[in-house]
C-alpha cells in the first residue's frame, strides 16, 4: 500500500472567505465527510485529552486510512491544511489529496 502525505497552506486571499473562524466552525458543525470519505474520529488537541501540550489543531481520522490534520499559521495569517492518504498504487494514492485540494482553490 502507498501513502501520500501533502502539506498545503491555505493562504488568505482577496477572493476566499476569512479563514480566521474556520477551526471553531469545524469544531462546532464538524464534517461528516471529506471528499468522500466518512469522518470516523475527530480528535480536538485544545479540548480533548490527547496527553499532549493543548494546540489550535483538528484531526480527522476517515474511513480507509485516510486523515486530514487543520491548523492555524503561528507566523502567518494562514491555515495550513495536511494530509495523509493510501491507496494500492502512487496514483490511488494522489485522489484523496488533489480533490480536497480542488474544493479548496476552485
Amino acid at each position: 500500500m502507498k501513502a501520500a502525505c501533502c502539506p498545503s497552506p491555505l493562504r488568505e486571499r482577496r477572493d476566499c472567505p476569512k479563514w480566521r473562524g474556520l477551526i471553531q466552525k469545524l469544531r462546532e458543525q464538524p464534517p461528516r465527510e471529506v471528499e468522500g470519505y466518512a469522518v470516523e474520529k475527530i480528535v480536538d488537541y485544545q479540548n480533548d485529552p490527547t496527553g499532549l501540550p493543548r494546540s489550535n489543531v483538528l484531526r480527522f481520522f476517515l474511513t480507509r486510512g485516510q486523515e486530514a490534520v487543520v491548523r492555524p499559521s503561528g507566523t502567518e495569517p494562514k491555515l495550513k491544511v495536511y494530509l495523509t492518504a493510501l491507496g494500492q498504487d502512487r496514483k490511488e494514492s494522489r485522489i484523496f489529496p488533489y480533490g480536497v485540494y480542488r474544493r479548496i482553490w476552485d
